[in-house]
Order: C-alpha cells, then structure tokens, then sequence
C-alpha cells in the first residue's frame, strides 16, 4: 500500500529552505518593531517592491506580443490606459 502522505513530507533540502524563509520572516517580523531599525530596513523593502514591479513589467512586455493592445487613436479618444486596467480589475468588476 502507498502512502499518500509520503509524496507531501519536505526532503532533506526542502525542509532546509522552509526554515530559512521562516527564520528570515521571523526575524524581519522582529526587526521591523525595533525603534530606528525600521527606518533602516525600509530601503531593502522598497528595493524589493521595486525589482517586483521590474519583474512584474518585464512579465507584460513579454506578453505583449500575444496581447491585443488598443490602437494609437483608441488610447487617445478613451480613458487614459492605466485608469482602463484599473476599472477592469476593481472587485466591481469582477463576476459574482
């Protein structure tokens, strides 16, 4: 008989990483409340906000080709294209 909960226990390498992301979470978590260490740590959080715009964009552009965007007239006689994304993706929106 099979066990099917053996397919789902981490190996030995997997488990390695799961308790560095949670030893890295934990600790940003503490640092994150120290006074003045914050204001330290706030670079490398918008750093990394930034690269996942960056990686989120680059994502788009390599989308883009199978994308049917709107022309050069259509962009200009609607609403500006970000505010059309934006509308598209409220919760509004969104079926029920």
């Amino acid at each position: 008989m099979v066990d099917p909960a053996a397919d789902l226990r981490p190996d030995h390498w997997q488990l390695v990483t799961l308790i560095v992301i949670g030893g890295y979470s934990l600790l940003t978590m503490f640092l994150w409340n120290l006074p003045g260490v914050r204001s330290v740590l706030y670079p490398f959080k918008v750093l990394t906000v930034a690269f996942h715009e960056v990686r989120s964009r680059a994502r788009g552009c390599r989308r883009a080709p199978h994308t049917a965007w709107p022309s050069r007239e259509e962009r200009h006689n609607t609403l500006p294209f970000w505010v059309a994304c934006w509308l598209q993706c409220t919760p509004s929106s969104l079926p029920v």
